[in-house]
């Protein structure tokens, strides 16, 4: 089994499935929204999310969650994004970080 396909289960994330675990056992997770590049666009959730505060953009590594590997944190991460079009500025580092 590839890094890619032991972290994605059920067409989302492994990462994502484990926040939505914690979520219903109701331990504490901050708001978040993953969106993948391709996806059609996500502006009205950026901007809920916005309304609360600046957020953090952060790639991503396929596998950095799997089951026997931990690389999070290995990626980039833009923190204090505090409107939409900082948010697409931050995006577009992130997905330029990882096509680099």
């Amino acid at each position: 089994m590839s890094a890619y396909t032991a972290s994605v289960v059920e067409g989302r994330p492994l990462k994502i499935q484990r926040l939505e675990e914690l979520l219903s056992r109701g331990l504490p997770v901050p708001p978040l929204l993953a969106v993948a590049p391709g996806e059609p666009d996500r502006s009205p959730a950026i901007d809920e999310l916005l309304a609360d505060g600046p957020v953090i953009v952060r790639g991503a590594l396929a596998g950095e969650d799997g089951p026997r590997t931990s690389a999070a944190g290995l990626s980039v991460s833009i923190a204090s994004c505090r409107d939409s079009e900082a948010v697409s500025a931050a995006m577009g580092s992130v997905d330029a970080w990882a096509k680099s």
